[in-house]
């Protein structure tokens, strides 16, 4: 929790002192997402748009690896950046972006719900959104020492606020 709340406080500094300049979309949004492959994953990301372009964000996200012998999974929280490709035509409800982050990625080892091995993990992610439904395929480094199997994400989800501006 002491590394969730650190996120958060985080976040909130970068958002205040994040000079928002978008004129087209609302500055923050909320996500929700699940994915299905290759693992079971629940994600929830805070974004505050610093411009029409580009969002800052926190990424909460569980994951569950199972394997015939276990249930391995993750938990972790990060910081995020999106990059929103800026598009020729005037269709500003969908959007193609690329991304990532980097952050706390704790493993579960075995089926003792133990999340106290803390590793620095990284993400790319390249996605769409469209309404408001988002759609990503990240590949998550939860280890960048290498001692942790990497694994690649597709999700889809929703997200609340961050639409155009009426």
């Amino acid at each position: 929790m002491e590394k969730a709340s650190a996120f958060l406080v985080a976040f909130i500094g970068i958002s205040l002192s994040a000079n928002a300049q978008t004129n087209s979309y609302r500055t923050l949004k909320f996500d929700m997402g699940v994915g299905l492959f290759p693992a079971v994953n629940i994600t929830g990301e805070l974004h505050a748009r610093t411009s029409d372009e580009f969002a800052l964000g926190i990424r909460a996200q569980a994951v569950v690896l199972r394997t015939w012998s276990s249930n391995d999974g993750y938990v972790s929280y990060s910081l995020t950046g999106d990059y929103y490709i800026p598009r020729r035509d005037k269709n500003k409800h969908s959007r193609i972006f690329v991304g990532g982050g980097v952050g706390s990625f704790s493993y579960n080892y075995g089926s003792n719900l133990n999340f106290d091995h803390s590793k620095l993990g990284i993400f790319p992610r390249v996605g769409l959104e469209s309404g408001h439904f988002r759609l990503s395929a990240e590949y998550d480094v939860p280890d960048v020492s290498g001692e942790n199997i990497p694994y690649v994400a597709i999700n889809f989800g929703v997200f609340f606020g961050g639409g155009l501006k009426k």
